[in-house]
């Protein structure tokens, strides 16, 4: 206010900029979000869709073959998606929100395609395969 005079808000939050995955980080003393169990069950339906290597962690220089990256990347679209899905999003030629979900089952596809070596099926199973942990996962 004019003078200096503080009044406090109506909503006492704060925002942290914290998110749900680094908080869960955080809290099951894990590295890095991916380390947690919202994304190793992902990991595993995306190893069991393709039969390429287990996750292992692997960043940079150190991820030779770029496969680790192409789980983290195919695990945060899986998970995006369905978030997008189960709140009304719909891919199709129309609208902003629907073409942002079009886009990124297009670059999953190529990325799956790419580093993964199998493709446009996969996303689907690893979807399916979460149904089992509705409980934290839309």
């Amino acid at each position: 206010e004019e003078g200096g005079v503080l009044r406090p808000l109506p909503a006492k939050h704060i925002d942290c900029g914290l998110g749900l995955e680094r908080l869960i980080a955080v809290i099951q003393q894990k590295t890095s979000n991916y380390d947690t169990d919202i994304f190793q069950p992902i990991f595993k339906a995306i190893q069991q869709g393709t039969g390429t290597r287990e996750y292992t962690g692997k960043i940079g220089t150190d991820d030779v073959d770029g496969v680790d990256m192409a789980y983290r990347v195919v695990a945060d679209h899986i998970r995006t998606l369905t978030i997008a899905l189960s709140d009304g999003g719909r891919p199709d030629n129309t609208g902003r929100g629907c073409e942002t979900v079009q886009d990124i089952i297009n670059d999953e596809e190529k990325q799956f395609l790419k580093t993964l070596s199998r493709g446009r099926v996969l996303f689907q199973r690893a979807v399916e395969g979460l149904t089992a942990h509705q409980k934290t996962f839309p």
